[in-house]
């Protein structure tokens, strides 16, 4: 459930950065994009790999 408004919330910030942008500008279309991808991206990631070490630490116990 978290991670589902996790990336709403994400998506929605993109699409308001695509309103933003002055797309007569071709270099920013495609710097800007690759970046906020990557941003993203590597948001996720350490999200996950912080809910996947939590859960390794609850189910050391057992």
């Amino acid at each position: 459930m978290l991670t589902g408004s996790f990336r709403v919330l994400s998506l929605l910030e993109f699409s308001k950065q695509l309103e933003s942008w002055n797309w007569h500008s071709k270099t920013s279309l495609f710097t800007e994009i690759p970046r906020l991808i990557l941003i993203y991206l590597r948001s996720h990631t350490q999200k996950k790999r912080k809910e996947l070490a939590n859960y390794h630490l609850q189910n050391q116990g057992d």
